[in-house]
């Protein structure tokens, strides 16, 4: 409910300060190209990946996990097979051992500030999703837009950035929510529901890597195809 609240006050205040700003340029056909070679290089490297299984390459499961959800699997195999749906989702969304084994990690390992803020940053970069890939562009968004809404926050005008830029950056941040409002309604009403009815073995923080991943090589290829443009000769 969290995630739904903050994906739609994103997305409406994204809506709203398109309407405020200078309009959004268009991508080019040669920068459309560009994109579209960077999206199935992208998606052919990370099929490759799960055909490999490159997660179990970078990080070992524990073996109680691994028993647990392979168990929780068969076991949701069989109750859909006798047609009882509910046993099913309550069986391969069951995370009880991987808890209890984080929360005993937790209270045996040695705290420290690196420790303190990698668990932060674990919260922070899950929660936030796609939109980290224009973050700073959605503060500086905020800015600009604030002195307008009330008064009072006329302060922010000496940090207002310049209008030039936004018809370079607004459609990144465009792009980006798009793709924010399609990850969230694909995983929710989609993957979930496939994960009961496949029995997958679903990870939520996978996803939200690949797709933030894949958002931020898309904004990093259309700023990039934006400054190659601007410093092309201009021809008459």
């Amino acid at each position: 409910a969290i995630a739904l609240v903050g994906l739609v006050a994103t997305s409406a205040s994204v809506y709203l300060c398109n309407r405020r700003l200078p309009k959004a340029r268009s991508p080019s056909k040669a920068e459309l190209r560009v994109l579209g070679l960077a999206a199935a290089v992208f998606i052919t490297f990370f099929v490759l990946v799960s055909i490999i299984n490159g997660p179990k390459l970078l990080q070992r499961t524990h073996p109680d996990v691994v028993q647990a959800k392979s168990l929780a699997r068969a076991q949701c195999q069989i109750a859909l097979s006798e047609s009882d749906v509910l046993l099913a989702e309550e069986l391969i969304r069951n995370n009880t051992v991987g808890v209890q084994l984080a929360k005993k990690f937790n209270k045996q390992a040695r705290q420290s500030l690196d420790r303190t803020l990698r668990r932060l940053n674990n919260i922070i970069f899950f929660n936030i999703g796609v939109f980290i890939s224009v973050l700073p562009a959605l503060v500086l968004m905020v800015i600009a837009v604030a002195p307008s809404v009330h008064p009072r926050l006329a302060i922010l005008k000496p940090l207002e950035p310049p209008q030039e830029m936004w018809p370079v950056v607004l459609p990144a941040i465009n792009a980006v929510t798009v793709a924010a409002v399609v990850a969230y309604f694909g995983f929710y009403f989609w993957l979930e529901e496939a994960q009961v009815t496949s029995c997958l073995l679903l990870s939520g923080h996978w996803y939200t890597y690949v797709l933030t991943t894949f958002c931020c090589l898309i904004v990093f290829v259309h700023l990039l195809c934006q400054r190659e443009e601007a410093s092309a000769p201009y021809h008459v």
